[in-house]
């Protein structure tokens, strides 16, 4: 399951009672890397971002920002043999920065903004949809020995 967390850095727009997310609001702060390194996908990462993530930075939470630094808008053309450039931990947790407000499109006089976007929390009942998995489930095991994520 891709969870993406650059969502949760967004602006969000109360109006009426109702919370809307301005997508269009910047979180990326276009700041240059100034180290990292570049991988060739191979074939057992092939549409897999957050298996990538996991295996670089332990942890699948940064698949859209190694999207998002390599121009990639769809992960599932994410192919074998395409070149990715992983900048350290440090520079996304620097890069990645609550937005200051809405984007130029939202109209701001009767709106008020607030920031970060309230997420959605997964039910832990009976009553869930039999694919959606329980937060801290894993269909996966890191085996650090050998440098590799079986899924």
């Amino acid at each position: 399951m891709l969870d993406y967390r650059l969502i949760d850095y967004k602006a969000t727009l109360t109006k009426d009672g109702k919370t809307y997310i301005d997508l269009l609001s910047k979180v990326w702060q276009n700041k240059t890397p100034n180290n990292g390194k570049v991988i060739v996908v191979n074939e057992f990462y092939v549409a897999r971002p957050d298996l990538i993530s996991l295996a670089l930075y332990g942890s699948d939470e940064y698949a859209d920002v190694l999207c998002k630094i390599n121009g990639i808008s769809n992960p599932f053309e994410l192919n074998e043999n395409d070149l990715l450039f992983c900048p350290n931990i440090e520079y996304i947790r620097e890069a990645c920065k609550f937005s200051s407000g809405p984007s130029e499109m939202v109209q701001t006089d009767k709106d008020e903004i607030s920031a970060p976007v309230q997420t959605f929390q997964k039910r832990y009942d009976s009553k869930r949809s039999p694919n959606e998995q329980i937060i801290g489930d894993t269909n996966y095991v890191i085996d650090k020995s050998l440098g590799l994520i079986f899924y």
